[in-house]
């Protein structure tokens, strides 16, 4: 009778294990199955809007103009540099930066130049990526100024701080120069908080740099709202699922977002103090500084906001912003073309007049 009870309580509860076990497994398909078909949905709908794996932006017909460098990120590469245009029907490009990194301005290199120093920093609007050394502005202001020695130290990607480096690094090593010009674009901002779309497109278009992995000067704002300069940061190593899944390539973006958070919030702030340093360190060493607007893109609060900022510090401006029509691009590529360097240079030599006599 003992044993009888026995096995049918030992089968009651087999009976239930095997039921728990029949949701339990079902519930992990269930699961699972879901768990796919949301994967297959995110990715489908993120595909859809746009979204892809993580890729590399390869310019074929761009030669290596660029280096890692520890202080700036990165710099302009020494060496004379001539490569197709982006279209057919374009005219080869010719590029020549010198042994500082600074791109020739004249077909004249003087070695021991004993004229005034006119130094221009900035990004890639101030270098000219994309043009013809003769079709920069800083060559253009050359030819207006023959008296002064024009140094173009503009390099692609460069913000403000990037900027502000240069700068530094030329005072330390050499007489101060006769005026600073700093090309002023909106994107700046974002590159001296180092945001996380800017260190992904520097990864991305690392192809430029030789396929370096190169890290990026930034800036924040401490509690007592002092500028702090922090230590260079680089995009983080690229997931593996990232490289075939534009879900995973998603996440790692967003995770990284929400990591930056507060510096990109504090972005405006930074560029000001950065403004008011370069203005500083210029008048300390006896130099005309001077803001050149160049782009703000369709944000005119922006560029209001920095003309009355810079007023208001008694900082020297110029507005040279002019619309960027197709005919004022580069065919193929993008940048601003010779023209509207052309615009740029008269539209600075107005502001400078007599300063630099």
């Amino acid at each position: 009778m003992i044993y009888s009870h026995s096995c049918l309580f030992l089968c009651a509860i087999c009976g239930v294990i095997k039921e728990a076990m029949k949701k339990i497994i079902f519930s992990i398909i269930t699961f699972c199955i879901s768990l796919i078909l949301l994967l297959v949905s995110s990715e489908l709908l993120l595909r859809f809007t746009g979204h892809q794996p993580w890729s590399y932006k390869v310019r074929s017909n761009e030669p290596v103009m660029f280096k890692p460098d520890q202080v700036f990120g990165w710099k302009n590469k020494e060496g004379s540099y001539i490569y197709p245009a982006y279209v057919p029907t374009g005219k080869d490009i010719k590029v020549t930066s010198l042994a500082d990194g600074s791109r020739i301005t004249s077909e004249i290199a003087v070695e021991a130049d004993e004229r005034d120093k006119f130094i221009i920093v900035g990004g890639s609007f101030t270098q000219g990526l994309a043009i013809s050394d003769h079709e920069t502005f800083p060559w253009k202001l050359q030819g207006k100024y023959p008296f002064v020695k024009v140094l173009n130290y503009g390099t692609s990607g460069y913000g403000t701080y990037q900027s502000l480096l240069v700068l530094e690094n030329f005072f330390k090593n050499s007489e101060s120069p006769a005026m600073v010009l700093y090309g002023f674009i909106d994107n700046h901002e974002k590159r001296n908080v180092a945001t996380p779309g800017r260190l992904k497109g520097i990864r991305s278009g690392s192809r430029r740099r030789g396929g370096h992995v190169v890290y990026l000067p930034y800036c924040t704002i401490n509690n007592h709202g002092t500028l702090v300069r922090e230590s260079p940061i680089s995009y983080p190593p690229i997931w593996s699922l990232s490289k075939s899944l534009a879900t995973a390539n998603f996440f790692q973006y967003h995770s990284l977002v929400l990591k930056s958070l507060r510096r990109r919030f504090q972005r405006r702030l930074v560029t000001e103090k950065l403004l008011l340093e370069m203005n500083r360190l210029s008048k300390e060493n006896g130099t005309i500084f001077m803001v050149a607007l160049l782009h703000f893109g369709d944000n005119p609060k922006q560029k209001s906001h920095y003309i009355n900022f810079l007023e208001k510090n008694h900082i020297e401006a110029v507005d040279c912003v002019y619309p960027m029509t197709p005919e004022m691009k580069v065919k193929g590529e993008g940048h601003p073309n010779g023209k509207m360097n052309t615009l740029w240079a008269n539209c600075i030599a107005k502001a400078i007049g007599d300063s630099l006599n």
